[in-house]
């Protein structure tokens, strides 16, 4: 069951649609069933008693849920709601089940008030099937209004530009995506008239931009363009720079392994890494220049003077003997990153190839 169906309002006025509602209800303990009082009575069913009639019960039940299903004719349901309506950024999601239960219809806010999937939800418990008119739902194409909402993207367009790249969108029309950062699996199969970007680029040959950066709208280099953008941001995460200590000849599967590890351990992704650091040592460490060549990260050395400096909250004598400092990890990457303050204080890993590593990750803070 969805979040929305934890605020959803089953509404029945009939003998039929109070058996539907009744078997939904079941299904979804914290949903509200509503009823006149003339299918309340003697119900065991949890239920909310309506007293007066649903037009004029509506307004309310409009306010307080997220979401309504009527077990109702629509076109009932459509003259209930009519002087109801706003927009579909504030109005509930509104779904209409036939008397039979068989089709499960979303009439209102299907993609952004969330009443498609609501839809599915309906049909599924009670048998029937879902009819979802909205054109990217029904052709599998990319919805504008709900691209990166799983992963809390922010929107960012006027409900004009919605609705001009929705439609870019569904009649085909070129479509420039640019995807500035590593978001790639938060994205649909795209259409052949939708162009994937990973930089900025002429946007006159497009009928609609989508932008999906980390960039505030206003410092977007979009000068001329005057058709819809929409722009998406992310959530802000801290990015990591790596210390890394190793044994001489380390291999480089053993250090990506022991990234890899120290990151997942601690619930950081490899896309958040920009940076390695070490000591000048190692700067020519083959295993470790294989390492920062396959991810494109700049390789950040400092001499043993500079990291007796830092007061890394881990140190060793044994690094201290061979190495001439106490911490390699830790201070490399506190270094690195300005003392943005570890995440990751140093761990140890010891790989197939008899050699030792030793991860540390210290945060940059977007500003």
């Amino acid at each position: 069951m969805s979040d929305l169906a934890k605020s959803i309002a089953l509404i029945a006025v009939s003998r039929a649609g109070v058996e539907l509602a009744v078997q939904l209800a079941t299904a979804w303990p914290h949903a509200t069933l509503c009823l006149p009082p003339r299918w309340s009575e003697g119900l065991e069913q949890p239920h909310r008693r309506l007293e007066e009639p649903l037009k004029e019960a509506l307004p309310a039940l409009w306010q307080e849920f997220g979401g309504l299903v009527f077990f109702l004719a629509s076109g009932a349901v459509v003259r209930l709601i009519a002087p109801l309506l706003t927009d579909k950024f504030v109005d509930p999601a509104v779904v209409v089940v036939d008397g039979a239960g068989q089709f499960a219809i979303p009439l209102l806010s299907g993609h952004l008030g969330g009443a498609n999937q609501l839809a599915r939800e309906v049909a599924m418990v009670l048998g029937g099937t879902p009819v979802i008119t909205t054109a990217s739902d029904s052709t599998g194409l990319l919805a504008v209004d709900l691209l990166g909402q799983q992963q809390g993207w922010q929107l960012d367009a006027s409900p004009l530009e919605l609705r001009q790249a929705a439609a870019a969108v569904v009649n085909g029309d070129a479509v420039a995506l640019i995807l500035e950062g590593d978001w790639q699996d938060a994205l649909p199969p795209l259409p052949p008239w939708i162009t994937l970007c990973r930089k900025a680029v002429d946007l006159s040959p497009y009928a609609a931009v989508l932008w999906v950066t980390q960039r505030p709208r206003h410092l977007l280099p979009t000068a001329g363009w005057s058709g819809p953008l929409v722009v998406y941001t992310p959530p802000r995460v801290d990015a990591l720079i790596l210390g890394v200590g190793c044994d001489r000849g380390t291999h480089q599967q053993t250090i990506q392994s022991a990234i890899h590890t120290a990151l997942l351990e601690h619930g950081y992704r490899l896309d958040q890494v920009v940076a390695l650091a070490t000591i000048d040592r190692k700067g020519d460490e083959e295993g470790l220049l294989a390492v920062v060549k396959e991810y494109n990260w700049p390789l950040h050395l400092f001499t043993s003077e500079a990291l007796n400096q830092v007061n890394p909250p881990n140190p060793s004598e044994t690094v201290r003997r061979h190495m001439g400092v106490a911490s390699v990890a830790e201070a490399s990457a506190l270094l690195a990153s300005a003392n943005g303050g570890l995440v990751i204080s140093k761990q140890c890993y010891r790989g197939t190839d008899g050699r030792n590593v030793t991860v540390a990750a210290a945060r940059i803070h977007h500003g």
